[in-house]
């Protein structure tokens, strides 16, 4: 559990776009946590 603050820092340089991410959110929200899950599509014609 954080019980203070934590700095934020930037990533320099930034991370090129991901093509599959996985982004978690946690805590805040009343214990509330959540994930989603960016897949880029695919070509199933082929």
């Amino acid at each position: 559990m954080v019980t203070q603050s934590n700095p934020a820092t930037g990533l320099n340089p930034p991370l090129p776009p991901q093509e599959n991410v996985l982004i978690n959110k946690t805590g805040s929200t009343n214990g509330f946590a959540g994930y989603v899950a960016f897949i880029p599509p695919r070509n199933w014609a082929s």
